[in-house]
Protein backbone atom coordinates (compact mmCIF):
# COMPACT_ATOMS: atom_id res chain seq x y z
CA UNK A 1 0.00 0.00 0.00
CA UNK A 2 1.40 3.51 -0.94
CA UNK A 3 2.03 5.81 1.94
CA UNK A 4 0.63 9.01 2.35
CA UNK A 5 2.50 12.27 1.85
CA UNK A 6 5.27 10.27 0.04
CA UNK A 7 6.62 11.29 -3.02
CA UNK A 8 8.21 7.52 -4.97
CA UNK A 9 10.96 9.39 -7.90
CA UNK A 10 12.53 7.26 -10.49
CA UNK A 11 14.58 9.29 -12.98
CA UNK A 12 17.18 8.47 -15.51
CA UNK A 13 21.11 7.67 -13.54
CA UNK A 14 22.15 10.96 -15.51
CA UNK A 15 19.71 13.48 -13.68
CA UNK A 16 21.71 14.19 -10.53
CA UNK A 17 18.97 15.84 -8.89
CA UNK A 18 15.00 15.75 -9.61
CA UNK A 19 14.57 19.12 -10.30
CA UNK A 20 14.12 21.47 -12.44
CA UNK A 21 17.23 23.27 -12.41
CA UNK A 22 19.32 19.83 -13.40
CA UNK A 23 20.97 20.52 -16.64
CA UNK A 24 18.64 17.35 -18.16
CA UNK A 25 15.47 18.92 -17.39
CA UNK A 26 16.48 22.76 -17.34
CA UNK A 27 14.38 22.92 -20.87
CA UNK A 28 11.55 20.19 -19.80
CA UNK A 29 8.09 19.70 -19.31
CA UNK A 30 6.01 17.13 -17.47
CA UNK A 31 2.72 15.26 -17.89
CA UNK A 32 0.57 15.49 -14.91
CA UNK A 33 -2.49 12.68 -14.39
CA UNK A 34 -4.66 13.11 -11.35
CA UNK A 35 -6.31 9.85 -9.61
CA UNK A 36 -8.79 9.12 -7.50
CA UNK A 37 -7.33 7.14 -4.26
CA UNK A 38 -6.78 3.22 -5.18
CA UNK A 39 -5.66 3.82 -8.60
CA UNK A 40 -2.45 4.81 -8.51
CA UNK A 41 -0.72 2.03 -7.37
CA UNK A 42 -1.20 -0.22 -10.41
CA UNK A 43 -0.70 2.37 -12.87
CA UNK A 44 2.65 3.70 -11.08
CA UNK A 45 4.15 -0.18 -11.46
CA UNK A 46 3.32 -0.18 -15.08
CA UNK A 47 5.08 3.11 -15.77
CA UNK A 48 8.07 2.00 -13.93
CA UNK A 49 8.34 -1.13 -15.72
CA UNK A 50 7.32 1.15 -18.82
CA UNK A 51 10.53 3.66 -18.06
CA UNK A 52 13.06 0.79 -17.15
CA UNK A 53 11.72 -1.73 -20.11
CA UNK A 54 12.61 1.27 -22.40
CA UNK A 55 9.17 1.06 -23.52
CA UNK A 56 9.24 4.58 -24.10
CA UNK A 57 10.84 6.12 -27.27
CA UNK A 58 14.39 7.42 -27.02
CA UNK A 59 13.48 10.06 -28.84
CA UNK A 60 10.97 11.17 -26.48
CA UNK A 61 13.93 11.66 -23.72
CA UNK A 62 12.03 11.09 -20.76
CA UNK A 63 13.85 12.25 -17.80
CA UNK A 64 12.31 10.32 -15.14
CA UNK A 65 8.88 10.06 -13.11
CA UNK A 66 7.11 10.82 -10.09
CA UNK A 67 4.02 9.52 -7.94
CA UNK A 68 2.78 11.82 -5.28
CA UNK A 69 0.60 10.10 -2.94
CA UNK A 70 -1.79 12.80 -1.15
CA UNK A 71 -4.65 12.27 1.17
CA UNK A 72 -7.27 13.23 -1.22
CA UNK A 73 -5.70 11.76 -4.49
CA UNK A 74 -2.96 10.36 -6.23
CA UNK A 75 -0.46 12.59 -8.75
CA UNK A 76 1.40 11.12 -11.53
CA UNK A 77 4.58 12.95 -13.27
CA UNK A 78 6.28 12.26 -16.22
CA UNK A 79 9.10 14.96 -17.26
CA UNK A 80 10.72 15.01 -20.32
CA UNK A 81 13.92 16.94 -21.44
CA UNK A 82 11.84 19.38 -24.32
CA UNK A 83 8.95 21.07 -23.66
CA UNK A 84 9.08 22.78 -26.90
CA UNK A 85 9.38 19.35 -28.97
CA UNK A 86 5.57 18.94 -29.75
CA UNK A 87 6.47 15.17 -31.43
CA UNK A 88 7.96 14.03 -28.03
CA UNK A 89 4.94 15.10 -26.10
CA UNK A 90 2.91 13.41 -28.16
CA UNK A 91 4.40 10.13 -28.06
CA UNK A 92 4.64 10.71 -24.90
CA UNK A 93 0.82 11.57 -24.10
CA UNK A 94 0.28 8.13 -26.66
CA UNK A 95 2.23 5.63 -24.65
CA UNK A 96 0.44 7.28 -21.00
CA UNK A 97 -3.56 7.00 -22.46
CA UNK A 98 -2.95 3.91 -24.79
CA UNK A 99 -0.20 1.35 -22.92
CA UNK A 100 0.68 -1.72 -23.86
CA UNK A 101 -2.08 -4.46 -22.92
CA UNK A 102 -4.83 -1.87 -22.62
CA UNK A 103 -8.11 -3.06 -22.69
CA UNK A 104 -9.95 0.00 -23.62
Amino acid sequence: MLQPTTDYILFHIDVKRPVWEDPLNKDGGKWIIRLRKGVADVLWENLVLALIGDQFDEEDRVCGCVLSVRSQEDIISVWHQDEKDAVAKEHIRYALYNPPNSTS
